[in-house]
């Protein structure tokens, strides 16, 4: 298609694209010259020709109605704008967890999974360790039998791995294995694990256990989402963040 180019404030041509190039490299013309052809709505400096169109801008909208607003009145929330009128139910869906992470999950392999458990289980044996020792200095001190200090021992050892889980599932939404290793415990839309459901995973995951591991193995042969029988039962799932 033909250009015309204006030279001191006169319209020149028509001529093609590749002459009006070499107008350029001979210094007929510079990078602000004016440029025009058929269909344009304007003249254009030729150093913007082959440049694509500015794109659109969109209104700023609220991201719980969709309704576009001037960008004074919308509230930015955790990321997103909201108008006035839906700032109540926005944040109150992000507390429940209902609002779906930015991109798509990466669901945890079964091996980094085994790796945290094993970083969990670590700190778990010194803290039953330290626990063991208080209560051999007690027993020691009274008149329990061996019996008793097993039992006490044993129950010690349940409510430390309970604590221990259900504090940090809910509080941080992984135990310090997972956060070592960036893996975190969501619901399926990426929305957090409350109090109750933490409390029935991890008897779950004890559940799994008694079973000869075959609960735990499970998220080895899960290849979509690697879930473990305890993430089945409690509709959990492991992701990177």
């Amino acid at each position: 298609m033909s250009w015309y180019y204006a030279v001191d404030q006169q319209q020149m041509g028509p001529v093609s694209e590749a002459e009006l190039r070499t107008l350029r490299e001979s210094g007929t013309i510079t990078e602000e010259s004016l440029v025009w052809q058929e269909g344009m709505s304007s003249w254009i400096p030729f150093g913007q020709m082959n440049q694509p169109p500015a794109s659109v801008v969109s209104e700023p909208h609220c991201a719980e109605c969709n309704r576009t607003f001037p960008p004074e009145s919308l509230l930015a929330i955790s990321g997103s704008f909201v108008c006035s009128g839906c700032k109540q139910s926005f944040v109150q869906r992000l507390q429940e967890g209902s609002h779906q992470p930015t991109g798509k999950m990466e669901y945890a392999g079964f091996l980094v999974r085994v790796g945290a458990r094993m970083i969990d289980g670590i700190i778990m044996n010194i803290c039953s360790g330290i626990a063991g020792a208080v209560i051999g200095m007690a027993v020691a001190s009274s008149e329990l039998d061996i019996e008793a200090f097993q039992l006490a021992l044993h129950f010690v050892g349940l409510m430390i791995g309970l604590t221990y889980e259900v504090f940090f599932v809910t509080q941080f939404g992984a135990t310090p294995g997972k956060m070592a290793l960036k893996l975190r415990i969501v619901r399926p839309d990426g929305g957090p694990i409350s109090f109750g459901r933490a409390i029935g995973r991890h008897f779950s995951y004890l559940l799994g256990i008694a079973t000869l591991f075959i609960g735990y193995l499970m998220a080895a042969f899960d290849k979509e989402e690697h879930r473990a029988l305890h993430d089945r039962i409690c509709d959990t799932r492991v992701i990177r963040t």
